[in-house]
């Protein structure tokens, strides 16, 4: 459920800032908010330059978004990522510069 959206900060608080949750993404991992006589759900938080939000549900995930926050923290890591994605196309074909498949 891949989601792009553009979300205001808003303060929260004298020394906090916040910003909302897609509802769709919300609806289709099922988050529950707080609300009068519920505490709601928690999400799992890692940041670095990057934030990456991970679902209650998909603790599966939390160590794949740790890796990729070591990856974005790590610029020869992240050279060499980006050498991968770069050199290959999507059917895993080689490319040359320009675009060409080789």
């Amino acid at each position: 459920m891949p989601v792009e959206d553009e979300r205001k900060v808003q303060r929260h608080g004298d020394e906090s800032a916040c910003i909302t949750l897609p509802k769709g993404w919300i609806k289709y991992y099922n988050i529950k908010p707080k609300e009068k006589d519920t505490d709601g759900d928690s999400v799992i938080i890692l940041a670095n330059s990057i934030i990456i939000v991970v679902p209650p549900n998909r603790p599966d995930l939390r160590e794949k978004a740790k890796r990729l926050i070591e990856i974005e923290s790590n610029p020869e890591l992240r050279k060499i990522l980006e050498n991968e994605i770069t050199s290959e196309s999507p059917k895993g074909d080689k490319k040359e510069k320009g675009g060409n498949t080789v």
